[in-house]
């Protein structure tokens, strides 16, 4: 584990960053750079997907409109090319996240502000040593 900086909180040494309904939705492994993002089936979209370490899973994997681009110290996902997650290392054990699902359906998204989520603002927090920093639903 080590930190991932999201908007303009601090999360560190904790298993998932999101979780949505008691499920992991956002997580995020080091050396290398590994994200699991897992997009349940009651998003209004109509398609869910499990990206787990980089890898599309659950049959997806030839979906043309979801794409991993991960390298050692970056990941990029894309939904119809647009960028909803870009991960990059900052050193070894720190992470920054850019992060927007709202064209999958789930409005969180960051920004120099804060992380919002549905009407709410989250900023200059910080998390250390948690199960899940952000529980949803």
């Amino acid at each position: 584990m080590g930190s991932v900086i999201l908007g303009t909180n601090k999360i560190t040494n904790c298993q998932v960053i999101i979780a949505l309904k008691e499920q992991a939705l956002l997580q995020v492994a080091f050396s290398p750079l590994r994200i699991s993002l897992k997009l349940p089936q009651d998003v209004p979209i109509g398609t869910s997907f499990d990206i787990v370490d980089n890898v599309i899973k659950n049959g997806v994997a030839s979906d043309p409109d979801l794409r991993v681009v991960a390298a050692p110290t970056n990941v990029s996902i894309f939904w119809k090319d647009l960028l909803i997650l870009s991960a990059t290392m900052l050193h070894e054990e720190t992470a920054h996240l850019k992060l927007d699902l709202r064209p999958v359906g789930l409005f969180i998204f960051d920004d120099p502000q804060g992380l919002h989520i549905g009407g709410n603002l989250m900023a200059r927090a910080s998390f250390a040593n948690c199960m899940a920093a952000i529980s949803l639903g």
